[in-house]
């Protein structure tokens, strides 16, 4: 494997904040990384940083993923409301023009 030079590229929308799945595919690098770097000739404490670096990418990953995962469940069922809520809408409307009744 190539050595890295440890320099990330710059990203083209330098004025957002990233989202999770930058920070997502961000510790699942770092912890790709880590684990190329235990394959090469290191020095037992450079092992020990590594591999204590890349656990706690592992925890902060699981919890991104579980948020993700959460976020992706409440997107869901506000489509789902917003979907019942414009089919109620649409029977009041109906409703209203069949009966001739006044909206204010």
């Amino acid at each position: 494997m190539a050595a890295s030079t440890g320099r990330r590229k710059k990203s083209n929308r330098s004025n957002e904040v990233p989202g999770l799945e930058d920070e997502i595919r961000l510790l699942r690098e770092i912890i790709q990384r880590a684990a190329a770097m235990a394959e090469e000739d290191r020095a037992v404490m450079d092992l020990v940083r590594l591999w204590g670096a890349a656990g706690r990418a592992c925890g902060q990953l699981s919890g991104l993923l579980k948020t993700e995962r959460a976020l992706g469940a409440l997107r869901d069922a506000n489509a789902e409301l917003d979907q019942a809520l414009r089919e109620a809408l649409d029977e009041l409307d109906a409703y209203r023009r069949e009966h001739g009744v006044e909206m204010e």
